[in-house]
């Protein structure tokens, strides 16, 4: 569900796994703050995986500009 959801984000399989991985470790990290009366494991997952996934893409588009800018200069 994870790496499905980040490769309709990201449509790269490399950007997929790495994202995947990325949400597994935060999920480890941050089990003791899952409040299971607020939501479903699941849904707690799912959201994680997506906040991960547009953080992804903010930082790609990010590195463009700065790159661009260089450039450009």
């Amino acid at each position: 569900m994870v790496y499905n959801l980040a490769l309709q984000y990201v449509q790269n399989v490399q950007d997929a796994e790495d994202i995947t991985q990325e949400v597994f470790v935060k999920l480890y990290q941050n089990l003791h703050h899952f409040n299971a009366d607020a939501a479903s494991l699941k849904t707690w997952i799912y959201r994680i995986a997506i906040n991960q996934s547009l953080d992804f893409i903010k930082a790609k588009k990010a590195k463009k500009k700065v790159w661009f800018y260089n450039i450009a200069i």
